[in-house]
């Protein structure tokens, strides 16, 4: 038998006849000509909500849209609130289904008697509520009513509420997540009650406590099934997708999904973005063991208060409008618009903590200066197939620009096979001005590639193109003819970081 050129892809079998273009390289990458959309995933509300589950994927051009589609407070529309906040993304959602869906909750607890007056402020999700002014004359009905209102004009915050009498003297507001799910236990409620009314109590109720003095929401649960809507997706391509999962289980599905998508045979390209919010050791493991994948970015903001869905929907609409100009991108200190920063100052991570952060591959968010920061975009391969560290696509940039080389490559390939359906093997040197038109062999193959790499070198996209040439050769053993291309690539490293001494000198006079 004889050897097989190099670049030759084992799925695509000698007796396939199917016409196309299927490349594959070592990034995972696939390609397709479509519209850039981004893809936001998370569950819609309990109620209110008109979008079928699993099955319909529909265009979000407005925030009505989101509100129709998704639910008011429904973790949904709090994602697609996030990404519409980024000008110009095209963006399309989706909601999963859930097994016998349990919404989480957390309690205020409102009692006591005051003479003075004062007032109240909470935080849900991130968003302040009040300041809930209290007068001499209320009690802790109206008090509590209050509260309720003022949760309840509010469709972005990610709970509804409701007032009710408590045991004895207390009333007490339930908040409830707008969205089932085990994801709204990690929803926090956070009070402020240094201006309240001397004799006034308000205690909060839930799951476990914060760092900050909040409270987890506790109660929530249900199981999302990902066959179904992985089946609803896979025929499309979504240049980026936003998901509000962020459990083994279901990242474990959706790492499955974008690896066969990305397959030579396949050959859809998508970026995915999620957001881990627990320990740095629970949210490496979900980044490093569970994924450890290029095609992957787990941002990370321990104990937030900001939904970790809509810090995933966020970011990914500032990477997908970025990329879609420029895929090489460096994402260093950016800020987050609108994102409750860590309050608890032991939440904040370290500048020992941000390195081992991103060598779990994990995108770490930091807090400076009452503002949230991505310190900097990484993807969540960090480790060879034998558990060596591989830092070879750290940057998000990485794997992004070798995904647009990929589709770049394709489209210049497809254009050159409408030119010239017919194959010949290589002339010999000087005979290449008689292969008629119409026809094309390895050689001229491998110097359109290159005119397109060095393109990309001047576009800032590659590096070291001189020193990586491509090379072309005819599938020896293939039914259908076809050539086997092997195209190195180097993607142009970006600066990060800049190293040196400031050697201070003692002042001497100069000797004549």
């Amino acid at each position: 038998m004889a050897d097989l050129p190099v670049g030759y892809v084992p799925e695509l079998a000698p007796d396939d006849k199917v016409p196309g273009i299927y490349l594959k390289s070592t990034t995972e990458v696939g390609s397709a000509n479509s519209i850039f959309y981004l893809l936001v995933v998370g569950q819609k509300a309990t109620s209110g909500a008109n979008i079928t589950a699993d099955t319909q994927v529909v265009d979000i051009l407005t925030d009505a849209d989101a509100l129709y589609w998704a639910g008011a407070n429904g973790e949904g529309y709090r994602m697609l609130l996030r990404a519409l906040s980024v000008p110009g993304v095209k963006i399309k959602y989706l909601s999963p289904a859930i097994d016998t869906g349990v919404a989480a909750s957390a309690t205020i607890t409102i009692d006591g008697t005051w003479t003075t007056t004062g007032q109240l402020v909470y935080r849900v999700g991130g968003h302040t509520i009040g300041p809930i002014a209290v007068s001499t004359a209320d009690t802790p009905s109206p008090v509590a009513a209050a509260i309720a209102a003022a949760i309840n004009v509010l469709s972005y915050v990610p709970v509804t509420a409701a007032s009710a009498s408590g045991s004895g003297t207390t009333y007490v507001v339930t908040l409830t997540a707008a969205s089932p799910g085990a994801r709204g236990n990690q929803l926090i409620v956070w009070q402020d009650t240094t201006n309240k009314p001397s004799g006034l109590t308000s205690v909060l109720a839930g799951g476990s406590s914060t760092t900050s003095g909040g409270k987890f929401f506790t109660g929530g649960s249900g199981t999302e099934t990902m066959t179904t809507l992985l089946a609803t997706t896979y025929t499309q391509e979504y240049f980026t997708t936003a998901i509000a999962m962020r459990d083994s289980t279901t990242l474990a599905a959706w790492e499955t999904q974008i690896d066969s998508k990305l397959g030579p045979l396949e050959g859809r390209l998508e970026c995915v973005v999620t957001c881990a919010v627990g320990t740095l050791s629970a949210s490496g493991s979900l980044s490093q063991t569970t994924l450890n994948n290029q095609s992957f970015e787990m941002l990370w903001f321990e104990e937030t208060e900001t939904p970790g869905e809509e810090l995933a929907a966020l970011f990914a609409a500032m990477r997908h409008q970025l990329e879609i100009q420029h895929p090489n991108n460096r994402y260093d200190r950016v800020l987050l618009p609108n994102v409750q920063p860590q309050v608890a100052i032991t939440k904040i991570p370290s500048r020992s903590t941000q390195v081992a952060a991103l060598n779990y591959g994990l995108t770490p968010i930091e807090t400076r200066n009452n503002a949230a920061f991505v310190v900097r975009a990484v993807t969540t391969r960090t480790l060879t197939a034998g558990g060596d560290a591989d830092n070879g696509t750290i940057d998000v940039a990485v794997d992004r620009t070798a995904k647009e080389f990929r589709r770049a490559l394709k489209n210049m390939l497809t254009d050159h096979m409408a030119a010239n359906p017919y194959l010949v093997e290589n002339p010999a040197d000087g005979d290449e001005p008689d292969v008629p038109a119409g026809n094309t062999y390895p050689a001229n193959i491998e110097n359109e590639v290159k005119l397109l790499e060095y393109q990309k070198q001047n576009d800032n996209w590659l590096a070291q193109v001189a020193q990586n040439p491509p090379r072309c050769a005819l599938h020896p053993t293939s039914v259908t003819p076809r050539p086997v291309l092997y195209c190195p690539i180097v993607v142009k490293p970006l600066l990060h970081q800049i190293e040196g001494t400031v050697a201070l000198r003692k002042f001497t006079i100069a000797v004549s």
